[in-house]
């Protein structure tokens, strides 16, 4: 099922620093990649954005926030959307490769991710989150992040 666009506006608009920064813009342009959407107004410090979804695809994803940018925010992002992804019959599932942060500031560490939301998707979905499993490959802090991370749905 194809959702129809939605409209954000003032994103970010409490923050001292208002609009989109860029692990906001990261994990709008994965959702974007991974739903075949269109992203209107995705720029750097926009505080306006539009997002129409088309059909999710399993596949092989990377976001490089190139700052101490969340990966774990960017999983919150994607995941729901690569849990329900369409799979063609021959395929082992998504792969998504994070980089940036991966325990930042204001965002869930990336053991709450391994340790307490992966573990209870599990057990809330069933069969459906079967294949969940998170790899930290690097950990990334502020300001300089680096880290990264590999997510298998």
């Amino acid at each position: 099922k194809v959702l129809q666009g939605h409209a954000v506006m003032c994103a970010a608009a409490g923050r001292k620093k208002p609009g989109l920064s860029q692990q906001h813009l990261t994990g709008l342009r994965l959702v974007e990649a991974i739903c075949s959407g269109r992203l209107q107004g995705g720029a750097l410090g926009s505080t306006s954005v539009s997002f129409a979804p088309g059909p999710s695809a399993a596949g092989t994803y990377t976001a490089d926030t190139q700052t101490a940018g969340s990966c774990t925010l960017m999983v919150q992002q994607a995941l729901p959307c690569l849990l329900f992804a369409r799979q063609p019959a021959a395929s082992t599932g998504s792969t998504l490769t994070l980089r940036g942060g991966t325990d930042a500031a204001f965002a869930p560490p990336i053991g709450y991710l391994q340790h307490v939301l992966l573990p209870t998707l599990q057990r809330l979905l069933g069969p459906a989150a079967a294949g969940l499993s998170l790899q930290l490959v690097r950990r990334g802090f502020y300001p300089k992040g680096g880290g990264e991370a590999v997510l298998q749905v």
